[in-house]
C-alpha cells in the first residue's frame, strides 16, 4: 500500500520527470526511492537526534538502537554531561580499563566494542541506570521528519536518473548535497548559540 506521507513528494518527482500518471514508476518503487533517499539525508545531514537509557549490564557493554548512527553526547543520572572516550585515551592510564570499576560512569567508550555498541566506563552494578545516550539516528521508515524535502527530492531524481543510466543524476546530487551542507550550517550556528547560553545540558 503506497505510503500517504509520501503522496506529495511522489507527485513533485513525478512532474519533474514527466510520469504524472507512474507509468514508469509506480507508487510502491518511488516510496523505496524516497525511503532511500532519507536515509542517506540522514546520515549527511546528521540533524535527527534519539535517545535511550543507557542500563548498566555486567561486562559494560551497551547495545545502541536499531537507528544508530552516530554518538552525540552522555547525559548522566546527575545531569551532568559525560565524555565520550576513546578507548587509546583511556587505555594510557588504565591498561585494562575495562576491568575498572566504580559506582559512577565518567564516560562511555564509543570506538572499542564494535559499531553500535558501547562501553560504560567504569564499569558500575548491573541493572542500574547510568544516564541516556543522545545519538545521531537514521530517520523512520515511511515517515518525512525533514522540512528539507528539497533535499529529498533532489536525491530522489538522482537515484532515478541513476538508474536510467543519465548524465544528469549527477548534477541532482550535487544539488543535495549543497542543501544539506546548507541545512548543516545553519544548525551548527544555532547550536553554538544554544551552547553559548545555556553551558550545560539537562
Amino acid at each position: 500500500m503506497p505510503v500517504s506521507s509520501f503522496r506529495e513528494l511522489r507527485e513533485k518527482i513525478r512532474r519533474a520527470i514527466r510520469d504524472t500518471y507512474g507509468q514508469m514508476w509506480d507508487d510502491p518503487a518511488l516510496d523505496e526511492i524516497i525511503n532511500e533517499a532519507q536515509r542517506e539525508y540522514s546520515i549527511l545531514a546528521g540533524s535527527f537526534i534519539g535517545t535511550t537509557d543507557a542500563i548498566a549490564t555486567a561486562d559494560g557493554i551497551c547495545a545502541c538502537p536499531a537507528d544508530f548512527i552516530e554518538a552525540e553526547r552522555f547525559i548522566g543520572t546527575d545531569g551532568e554531561e559525560k565524555a565520550l572516550f576513546s578507548w587509546r585515551y583511556l587505555a594510557e592510564m588504565y591498561p585494562d580499563f575495562r576491568s575498572v570499576t566504580g559506582s559512577e560512569i565518567r564516560g562511555i567508550v564509543t570506538d572499542f566494542d564494535g559499531y553500535g555498541k558501547y562501553r560504560l566506563f567504569p564499569k558500575i552494578p548491573a541493572g542500574e541506570n547510568a544516564g541516556k545516550l543522545y545519538y545521531k539516528r537514521l530517520a523512520t521508515l515511511d515517515e518525512i521528519e525533514t522540512r528539507n524535502v528539497e533535499a529529498l527530492e533532489q536525491h530522489c531524481l538522482f537515484q532515478v536518473f541513476l538508474l536510467n543510466g543519465k548524465q544528469a543524476a549527477s548534477e541532482y546530487y550535487r544539488r543535495f548535497t549543497e542543501a544539506v551542507n546548507e541545512e548543516s550550517v545553519q544548525l551548527r550556528g544555532i547550536k553554538v548559540n544554544s551552547r553559548i547560553r545555556k553551558g550545560k545540558y539537562y
